[in-house]
């Protein structure tokens, strides 16, 4: 795995183990919908669109 070396995998509970994304979920890429469909206040589903979004510990969304 690539990314073993990450000190959040170190200390899992005994019941969790880590794998690779793609071994648990199909991903696919795709476009960003059009702005009519996602908002500023909140309404809706966080729309978690990269790094931006990203902190150290949780996401910080900024569109729903």
């Amino acid at each position: 795995m690539r990314w073993t070396k990450l000190p959040e995998l170190e200390n899992l509970p005994d019941d969790w183990c880590a794998v690779p994304l793609l071994d648990i979920a199909n991903v696919t890429a795709g476009q960003s919908p059009p702005s009519e469909n996602y908002n500023e206040r909140q309404i809706g589903l966080p729309f978690l669109q990269g790094n931006a979004d990203f902190s150290d510990e949780f996401p910080l969304p900024k569109v729903w």
